[in-house]
């Protein structure tokens, strides 16, 4: 085999093994389709064109903005593919924030399969979500205070982060999923009330 052919061969492998996103378009709004409701639409519409927005404002791409597209697709009625291929590069970018996306809606929901995208999906919603843990839980504290070690704090005040922290802490005790802010919502005015003395 030739040098050339070698090569390309090379080239060709590291493509296949490369990571997958989906190409964003940035401003691109697809037609309304038949059978998609005006305020379907609508709601689609918006989140393309805040995320849209965050992504220039940003001058980057984050699994959040591969999540809201592929809502705002569903929203407008636009092919399965293509919505799947959006939540599969949020997941590949970050599973940890994908897992609790979708740990948060499952929350509010008595099945995965009541999900908006579940009904555009059907399983292979499921297969894309069966490794997450669907159970919403509170960071502790001392798991806030473990992410600041991983964090670029130079020229920041470690004792005014040290507070933010205890104080986003207080401030997310019970709000950190819909069940507990419903259940305690009492306790969490009591510590909001801390947090703004």
């Amino acid at each position: 085999m030739n040098h050339k052919a070698i090569t390309l061969l090379l080239f060709l492998l590291s493509l296949s093994f490369s990571t997958y996103a989906q190409p964003i378009e940035i401003g691109y709004i697809p037609e309304k389709l038949d059978g998609v409701s005006d305020e379907d639409y609508q709601r689609g519409k918006h989140y393309l064109e805040n995320t849209y927005q965050a992504i220039q404002e940003a001058g980057d791409t984050v699994y959040a903005d591969y999540w809201n597209i592929a809502v705002a697709y569903a929203y407008m009625g636009q092919t399965p593919k293509l919505v799947h291929g959006f939540l599969l590069s949020a997941k590949k970018q970050n599973p940890t924030s994908f897992c609790g996306i979708v740990a948060y809606a499952f929350e509010t929901l008595n099945t995965l399969q009541e999900h908006q995208l579940y009904s555009i999906l059907g399983e292979r919603f499921v297969e894309l979500t069966a490794d997450c843990d669907l159970e919403v839980k509170r960071p502790s504290l001392e798991e806030r205070f473990a992410k600041k070690q991983k964090t670029d704090t130079k020229g920041l005040t470690l004792e005014l982060v040290d507070q933010l922290i205890q104080l986003m802490h207080k401030d997310q005790y019970y709000r950190y999923s819909q069940a507990s802010m419903q259940a305690n919502w009492k306790k969490q005015q009591v510590l909001d009330q801390e947090v703004s003395d």
